[in-house]
């Protein structure tokens, strides 16, 4: 896979899927990684929506109604019209409606790569699995619950140890912020991924990327022009 082409990166906006209807709750539980009935009014977690091989087609940020009634799920505007088709798909019988909110949402995303939680753009889209986006330790994965899109092959990674790439977090001193899904380089050609990346107060880029586990304490340099990066801690982390 090719580098997407280097051009300035506006802020990410977001959008929000409303989800309501007496079925919500069920049809939330059966879509995503984690159980929402645990999510209290005004409350948020992070949950993954994935594909039938286990790649997460979208990360919400699972907020509950003030009012108790319906969900709201926060995601980058420019993936609204690319998830609420498909998860329309599963709806069925169940006695329930999405629709895309008008109005826009914030996310800081400086405060969430300092923090170790991911996202999934349009680039990356069906590109993980959600072990590799580090969400079983962000406690976006329920391992108990039932079935999902993809929930054998998220299951079998976790208790088979299959598992071979995991999220980690870079600083550098590039001139243009990475887009997502940019490639890093380290020693013998192996390769990883940008999932998202900033300008921290210091003006340096602070990146999150999937890379090989064996390969994390290599040298690594962003594939566009060689930028050399440094491996930060995350969050937990010794």
């Amino acid at each position: 896979m090719s580098a997407p082409e280097q051009t300035p990166r506006s802020p990410e906006a977001y959008g929000v899927i409303r989800v309501q209807g007496s079925d919500a709750t069920d049809f939330l539980n059966a879509q995503l990684t984690r159980r929402v009935d645990g999510i209290g009014a005004g409350a948020s977690a992070l949950a993954a929506w994935c594909n039938a091989q286990g790649r997460v087609q979208a990360l919400f940020r699972v907020a509950r109604a003030a009012d108790g009634e319906g969900y709201a799920l926060q995601l980058p505007a420019r993936l609204v019209p690319l998830v609420l088709p498909r998860l329309r798909l599963f709806v069925l019988r169940s006695r329930v409606t999405l629709e895309a909110a008008s109005a826009t949402a914030a996310v800081d995303r400086r405060t969430e790569i300092a923090a170790g939680i991911p996202e999934i753009y349009p680039e990356t889209r069906e590109h993980f699995i959600p072990q590799m986006l580090n969400l079983d330790r962000l406690g976006a994965i329920d391992f108990r619950k039932g079935c999902y899109p993809g929930q054998e092959i998220v299951a079998r990674t976790q208790y088979r140890g299959q598992l071979k790439r995991r999220m980690y977090r870079f600083a550098g001193e590039a001139s243009e912020l990475p887009l997502p899904g940019t490639r890093l380089l380290a020693d013998d050609d192996v390769s990883g991924t940008v999932v998202d990346a900033v300008r921290d107060e210091h003006s340096r880029v602070q990146l999150l990327a999937v890379i090989p586990i064996e390969a994390a304490p290599q040298s690594w340099r962003l594939e566009a022009g060689g930028v050399p990066l440094e491996l930060q801690t995350l969050p937990g982390e010794a």
